[in-house]
């Protein structure tokens, strides 16, 4: 795993930001954060 992956998750994490907080714990969460890892990574 590059350093570059790294910050693009962090990035993406960053821009989730306080809005992704609340729903953190959630199914439909965990699938949008995958495939947006799923997309970096492509």
């Amino acid at each position: 795993m590059s350093f570059k992956f790294i910050e693009k998750i962090l990035i993406f994490l960053k821009m989730r930001g306080v809005a992704g907080l609340p729903h953190w714990k959630s199914p439909s969460f965990f699938l949008i954060s995958y495939h947006h890892f799923e997309f970096i990574l492509i």
